[in-house]
Parts: structure tokens; C-alpha cells; sequence
């Protein structure tokens, strides 16, 4: 579904696999990727203001006809944003250890705050514009350029501070992360 907003602009907002929203801008052929945990709060209450909170559902597979558009996507070391999410007090927790979480997350439990971030874009296309999350509140006048309204920011969410991950458990989340090291070029923890 489209939605029209002044200035003969339009806006299409997709969700995807557990509510995760790709935002399309038809009139400057840009395509925003929403990322959980990962300045994604910052980016949706700047285009609620034009979307007037209407989001609809289509299928990751109708993405395919947007691949010519620009690309944004922000992006965040895997095991800082897994730690983010675990501390944050919303959305609420199935898990009540980080043991429990880590052992769901091995065992094929899905959540979009903790599925690696290229599954986002598998079968799709790299961003054309890829930052890392520091790089978000710098840069917030490169993104907002790559459409067709004024994105101010409104909010940007600092998350508390984080327990560590344990150590032993690091080296298997490590391995379960291992495309979003490598496609999004964070450096592989020790």
C-alpha cells in the first residue's frame, strides 16, 4: 500500500519476517532498511511524522522490484547489539538469563532483535549507504538527504550499559554471527 503525502510524494512501508520494515520512498528511489536495536526507534518516530504510524505488510519477496533503488541500511557489532537487546527493558523477555537466550538463539529461535542483520538483505542487494550505529547521529544529514522529506532527529536512544557476554558462550555466537561479521566488515571478537 502507498501512501501519499504532500508535494505528490509517496511512501510505501513493507514489513517483513516479525515486523521488520523496509521503507520505500518512490519519489527519490531510496529504500530504508529498519534494523531492531539498531537506531531503528531514531529512524521510525522521524517517519511516523509523514506515515502517521500506517504500516502494512508485504512479503520480503516483493522487495525484488526495489533493487535498482538506493539502499540504506544501519548496521551494529552483532554481539553489542544481542547485549542491548538482552539488557533493554522493552520489548519484554522470554528469556530470564542470558543463558537461556543464547541456548534459544542456537536451538533456531527467531527474533527480529536478535536474527543476524544480513538476513535482512540475503537474496536482496548490499546497501548502497551502510553505516555502523556510531556513525548514525554524524551522518543523520547524508540520510535524510536520501529522500524526499525532512527527517529531523528526534530522539536518539543511548541503551544502558551492558553486562558482558560470557565468555564461553561468546565463540558459538560468534559463529552464529558470522555473516554479519564478514558482509558488514566487524572485526571477529577473540
Amino acid at each position: 500500500m502507498t501512501i501519499e503525502i504532500s508535494n505528490a510524494q509517496s511512501i510505501d512501508i513493507f514489513n517483513i519476517n516479525f515486523n521488520l520494515k523496509y521503507v520505500v520512498d518512490h519519489r527519490t528511489r531510496t529504500v530504508l532498511v529498519i534494523n531492531l536495536k539498531v537506531g531503528s526507534r531514531t529512524l521510525e518516530r522521524a517517519i511516523q511524522l509523514y506515515t502517521k504510524d500506517l504500516l502494512f505488510r508485504k512479503p520480503k519477496e516483493s522487495m525484488h522490484e526495489y533493487l535498482s533503488y538506493f539502499w540504506v541500511m544501519v548496521t551494529r557489532e552483532p554481539l553489542d547489539k544481542l547485549g542491548s537487546y538482552f539488557d533493554a527493558d522493552f520489548p519484554p523477555k522470554n528469556h530470564k538469563t542470558y543463558e537461556e537466550l543464547v541456548d534459544a538463539i542456537l536451538d533456531g529461535w527467531e527474533n527480529p532483535h536478535t536474527t543476524p542483520q544480513s538476513w535482512l538483505i540475503t537474496d536482496l542487494k548490499t546497501p548502497d549507504l551502510l553505516l555502523d550505529i556510531s556513525e548514525l547521529t554524524p551522518r543523520w544529514g547524508e540520510v535524510a538527504a536520501r529522500f524526499s522529506w525532512p527527517l529531523p532527529m528526534q530522539i536518539r536512544n543511548e541503551s544502558p550499559i551492558r553486562r558482558p557476554i560470557p565468555e564461553y558462550r561468546k565463540a558459538e555466537l560468534v559463529n552464529y554471527y558470522r555473516e554479519d561479521y564478514e558482509r558488514f566488515g566487524y572485526e571477529i571478537p577473540a
